[in-house]
């Protein structure tokens, strides 16, 4: 889910020189500075071309390749880095071009008014009369306005200056200057925007604060939706899904008012809202709600992706993709793999015209591999999986603090496949790497990562137990559950039927009266979800491990 922070994050622009003069020339000084930036950029770009299409006839052999492969990923690591800065760096200059044209202003305050020196000089003279009357309550009170707009103006520089750090990226610098914003004037853009930055950078509990705090600044409407939909992300981060639909539900309720006022100004934003909900009903198994919400949400964006195809297919693609989620799980496998492969057709243009957005690509892929797994088709998968390691795994060399987390996911995912050809040894190391990964992020946010901690704890149980390795087995089926039981006394809706699953597992793995017990244990609890086809077919299958049993 992602939070709704454009039109939000206004940029106030302002140069202050001591004479009052402005350059003249300094737009026509930035305008070189743009076009030498795109000659750059155009350079390294068809460098890179050269270095992929050279990687392709690599990756055909890929185990006789292997080093070549990963010195031509190396070199073309760097090249995106190049690429990437310079492309900051131009629309950094972009935007003063912008600013500089559209909105010239100027601040020049004195230190020290007429007002205070005529109310000293009276005072000095002890006319207290006349001193009272040059600082008149009226003149104060104009002042202290003029005051809190200056602090305003200078709060919103410190939050240009912070955004343009991260174009450059420069976190260390932009999370100063956010500082610096907040610090001199609270308001709703710095407060929202440095929570979406905490967001975008994983740190949940910190940008749940600053939410939090956005929340109680809003001046319109419009606003308090916003922030009621990204503090709803958080929280349903967070396990706490009945407070999340709360705020859900809150912005809808918000945004539909505002629709009357200007359909097509906020019905994008909407649409976002509705998609979080979804998701939401979809992770609490209310499937029939998420169906209803997820349709809405493609209608809204296929309608938008026809008038204006550049802007939305990108949203489209999400929806689609969700829609894929909610029919597998429905046992809908023809519908799945139909809105799976619209999906990644989608995101493989948009990826192809912005290398930026070949992340994209891999939730698509992983999700669709998945569906070709499950359905046996096992190379379609082994395809998928390794092409969503191999994308993620570069994007966490470079930024692991973002991408370290998606990389585990794609890890276990191809663990998942090596496990079931009993490649023990390769499926291993990808449940281990994804294990370190999280046992790492857990540090930094325990709710966030618990749960996707549990799901690596169970492979490698599952892994140990299909291996004999029996010892190793018991530690991890203890760890898992434990973990799992957690979750589903806090989470139950969410959380029961993973425990189910893994109780399933444990009781096959311990046989005997404690084993059947565990199973029937796990049963129980796949009754409560009959309505689901995965639910029935766990049933099938601990009715057979419990025949085997006998």
């Amino acid at each position: 889910m992602r939070s709704i922070n454009k039109y939000l994050i206004t940029f106030v622009f302002f140069v202050t020189l001591l004479n009052g003069a402005v350059f003249k020339n300094t737009t026509i000084d930035e305008k070189k500075v743009v076009k030498e930036l795109n000659k750059k950029i155009t350079y390294f770009e068809d460098l890179r071309k050269q270095k992929k299409k050279r990687l392709k006839v690599l990756e055909r052999n890929m185990d006789d390749n292997l080093n070549k492969i990963l010195n031509l990923s190396a070199e073309l690591k760097e090249i995106n880095k190049k690429i990437y800065a310079i492309r900051l760096k131009r629309d950094d200059r972009i935007e003063v071009i912008k600013k500089i044209e559209d909105s010239l202003r100027f601040v020049n305050k004195k230190d020290v008014s007429k007002e205070y020196k005529d109310a000293l000089r009276h005072f000095s003279k002890g006319d207290v009369k006349k001193a009272s009357k040059a600082l008149n309550v009226k003149g104060l009170t104009d002042d202290l306005l003029k005051l809190n707009r200056f602090k305003r103006e200078l709060a919103n520089r410190w939050l240009l200056k912070a955004n343009i750090s991260l174009y450059q990226q420069n976190d260390k610098l932009a999370v100063y200057a956010f500082r610096k914003s907040i610090k001199i004037i609270e308001t709703f853009s710095n407060t929202y925007s440095y929570a979406s930055f905490l967001q975008s950078q994983r740190f949940y509990s910190k940008a749940k604060e600053f939410y939090k705090k956005a929340n109680k600044l809003y001046g319109t409407s419009y606003e308090r939706a916003v922030v009621q939909n990204s503090l709803g992300d958080i929280y349903v981060l967070n396990n706490n899904f009945k407070e999340a639909e709360k705020l859900f539900i809150n912005s809808i309720n918000i945004f539909r008012k505002l629709l009357v006022v200007n359909k097509n100004r906020y019905i994008d934003d909407a649409a976002l809202v509705l998609n979080n909900l979804g998701n939401l009903y979809y992770q609490t198994n209310k499937l029939s709600k998420a169906k209803k919400l997820y349709k809405q949400v493609y209608g809204i964006y296929d309608d938008l992706n026809f008038k204006n195809p550049r802007k939305y297919r990108s949203q489209k693609a999400m929806a689609l993709n969700n829609l894929g989620n909610l029919y597998k799980l429905l046992g809908k496998k023809k519908s799945a793999f139909k809105a799976y492969n619209k999906a990644l057709h989608i995101r493989n243009e948009l990826a192809s015209e912005d290398s930026a957005k070949k992340f994209d690509t891999t939730k698509v892929m992983n999700n669709l591999g998945n569906l070709y797994y499950e359905n046996g088709e096992t190379k379609n998968a082994e395809n998928l999986y390794k092409k969503s390691y191999i994308i993620r795994k570069r994007l966490a060399d470079v930024n692991p603090s973002i991408f370290n987390s998606e990389l585990a996911i794609a890890a276990n995912n191809l663990g998942n496949l090596y496990k079931d050809s009993n490649e023990y040894q390769k499926a291993e190391k990808l449940y281990l790497e994804s294990l370190r990964i999280y046992a790492k992020l857990i540090k930094r946010d325990r709710k966030v990562y618990e749960a996707v901690l549990g799901i690596s704890l169970n492979n490698l149980a599952k892994l140990y137990d299909e291996s004999k390795q029996n010892l190793k087995a018991m530690k991890y089926y203890k760890k898992v559950l434990k973990l799992r039981k957690k979750l589903a006394k806090q989470n139950p809706k969410a959380y029961r039927l993973d425990l189910a699953k893994t109780k399933l597992s444990f009781g096959f793995f311990l046989k005997g009266d404690k084993g059947i017990v565990i199973i029937r244990e796990a049963i129980t609890i796949f009754e409560e979800y009959n309505h689901l086809p995965i639910a029935n077919d766990m049933i099938a299958t601990a009715n057979k491990m419990l025949m085997q049993m006998r």
